[in-house]
Protein backbone atom coordinates (compact mmCIF):
# COMPACT_ATOMS: atom_id res chain seq x y z
CA UNK A 1 0.00 0.00 0.00
CA UNK A 2 1.21 3.32 -1.48
CA UNK A 3 0.61 6.40 1.29
CA UNK A 4 2.04 9.92 1.23
CA UNK A 5 1.20 13.10 3.19
CA UNK A 6 -0.60 15.68 1.73
CA UNK A 7 0.94 19.19 1.16
CA UNK A 8 -1.15 20.45 4.56
CA UNK A 9 0.39 16.95 6.42
CA UNK A 10 3.64 17.67 5.24
CA UNK A 11 3.71 21.42 6.05
CA UNK A 12 2.23 20.87 9.74
CA UNK A 13 5.19 17.85 10.54
CA UNK A 14 7.56 20.08 9.22
CA UNK A 15 6.31 23.07 11.36
CA UNK A 16 6.89 20.89 14.29
CA UNK A 17 9.88 18.89 13.42
CA UNK A 18 11.66 22.63 12.40
CA UNK A 19 10.61 23.76 16.64
CA UNK A 20 12.16 20.33 17.73
CA UNK A 21 15.44 20.78 16.27
CA UNK A 22 15.83 24.21 17.32
CA UNK A 23 14.61 23.88 20.94
CA UNK A 24 16.19 20.26 21.21
CA UNK A 25 19.69 20.52 19.97
CA UNK A 26 23.03 20.10 21.84
CA UNK A 27 22.94 21.49 25.14
CA UNK A 28 19.57 22.80 25.34
CA UNK A 29 18.60 19.57 25.00
CA UNK A 30 20.60 18.35 28.54
CA UNK A 31 18.86 21.49 29.95
CA UNK A 32 15.08 20.23 29.46
CA UNK A 33 15.81 17.00 30.85
CA UNK A 34 18.00 18.09 33.76
CA UNK A 35 15.55 21.17 35.49
CA UNK A 36 12.63 20.05 37.29
CA UNK A 37 10.35 21.73 34.98
CA UNK A 38 12.71 22.45 31.96
CA UNK A 39 10.46 20.77 29.27
CA UNK A 40 7.58 23.57 30.14
CA UNK A 41 9.23 25.95 27.93
CA UNK A 42 9.15 23.24 24.78
CA UNK A 43 5.45 22.32 25.72
CA UNK A 44 4.43 26.11 25.42
CA UNK A 45 6.65 26.08 22.18
CA UNK A 46 4.40 23.28 21.17
CA UNK A 47 0.68 24.68 22.03
CA UNK A 48 1.32 27.67 20.20
CA UNK A 49 1.74 25.70 17.37
CA UNK A 50 -1.42 23.83 18.30
CA UNK A 51 -0.10 20.60 17.87
CA UNK A 52 -1.11 19.88 21.57
CA UNK A 53 -5.19 19.89 20.27
CA UNK A 54 -4.96 19.36 17.10
CA UNK A 55 -7.06 16.16 17.41
CA UNK A 56 -9.91 18.35 19.52
CA UNK A 57 -13.11 19.55 17.46
CA UNK A 58 -12.55 22.90 16.48
CA UNK A 59 -15.76 24.16 18.72
CA UNK A 60 -13.00 23.09 21.80
CA UNK A 61 -10.63 25.50 20.05
CA UNK A 62 -8.35 22.46 18.58
CA UNK A 63 -7.84 21.66 15.01
CA UNK A 64 -10.26 18.77 14.20
CA UNK A 65 -7.05 16.96 12.43
CA UNK A 66 -6.93 13.00 12.65
CA UNK A 67 -4.50 10.35 13.18
CA UNK A 68 -2.53 10.68 9.87
CA UNK A 69 -1.53 14.76 11.16
CA UNK A 70 -0.96 12.60 14.84
CA UNK A 71 1.42 10.21 14.08
CA UNK A 72 3.81 12.79 11.78
CA UNK A 73 3.89 14.82 14.82
CA UNK A 74 4.54 11.66 17.49
CA UNK A 75 7.13 11.65 14.05
CA UNK A 76 8.92 14.63 14.85
CA UNK A 77 8.88 14.09 18.47
CA UNK A 78 10.22 11.20 18.79
CA UNK A 79 12.92 11.97 16.33
CA UNK A 80 14.32 14.77 18.36
CA UNK A 81 13.64 12.51 21.79
CA UNK A 82 11.53 15.53 22.82
CA UNK A 83 10.84 16.03 26.66
CA UNK A 84 7.31 15.80 28.41
CA UNK A 85 4.17 14.43 27.98
CA UNK A 86 3.36 15.59 24.40
CA UNK A 87 2.46 12.48 23.22
CA UNK A 88 0.26 11.40 25.94
CA UNK A 89 -1.51 14.92 25.81
CA UNK A 90 -2.35 15.36 22.27
CA UNK A 91 -2.07 11.51 20.57
CA UNK A 92 -3.80 9.77 23.71
CA UNK A 93 -5.81 12.42 25.83
CA UNK A 94 -7.28 14.17 23.08
CA UNK A 95 -8.51 11.78 20.72
CA UNK A 96 -10.00 9.57 23.34
CA UNK A 97 -12.27 12.47 24.64
CA UNK A 98 -12.57 14.03 21.31
CA UNK A 99 -15.88 12.29 20.39
CA UNK A 100 -17.32 12.56 23.29
CA UNK A 101 -16.68 16.75 23.65
CA UNK A 102 -20.19 17.60 21.68
CA UNK A 103 -22.45 15.54 24.46
CA UNK A 104 -20.40 16.00 27.78
CA UNK A 105 -19.35 19.31 29.36
CA UNK A 106 -16.60 18.19 31.05
CA UNK A 107 -14.69 16.47 28.06
CA UNK A 108 -15.01 19.62 26.02
CA UNK A 109 -14.11 21.88 29.14
CA UNK A 110 -10.72 19.22 29.24
CA UNK A 111 -10.24 19.88 25.73
CA UNK A 112 -10.66 23.58 26.03
CA UNK A 113 -8.20 23.49 28.50
CA UNK A 114 -5.12 21.40 26.38
CA UNK A 115 -6.56 23.74 23.15
CA UNK A 116 -6.49 27.26 24.80
CA UNK A 117 -4.25 26.91 27.88
CA UNK A 118 -1.70 24.26 27.08
CA UNK A 119 -2.67 22.01 30.14
CA UNK A 120 -1.38 18.64 30.11
CA UNK A 121 -3.06 15.66 30.17
CA UNK A 122 -2.90 12.02 30.62
CA UNK A 123 -5.46 8.90 30.52
CA UNK A 124 -6.13 7.02 33.55
CA UNK A 125 -7.47 3.08 32.86
CA UNK A 126 -9.38 2.04 36.15
CA UNK A 127 -11.55 -1.17 36.83
CA UNK A 128 -14.55 0.28 36.96
CA UNK A 129 -14.99 -3.29 40.08
CA UNK A 130 -11.99 -3.15 42.24
CA UNK A 131 -11.80 -6.13 44.51
CA UNK A 132 -10.93 -5.28 48.14
CA UNK A 133 -8.15 -5.59 48.73
CA UNK A 134 -6.15 -5.72 45.35
CA UNK A 135 -2.75 -4.12 44.87
CA UNK A 136 -3.38 -0.64 42.98
CA UNK A 137 -0.69 1.07 40.50
CA UNK A 138 0.01 4.05 38.96
CA UNK A 139 1.64 5.28 36.32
Amino acid sequence: MAFELSEEQRELAGTVDRLLADTTAGPRARQLIEAPDGWRELWDAVADLGALAMAAPEQSGGLGLGPVELVAVAEAVGRHLAPGPIVATAGAFVPTLAPLAAEHPLAAAALAAVAEDGATAALVASDPHPRAGAPAATA
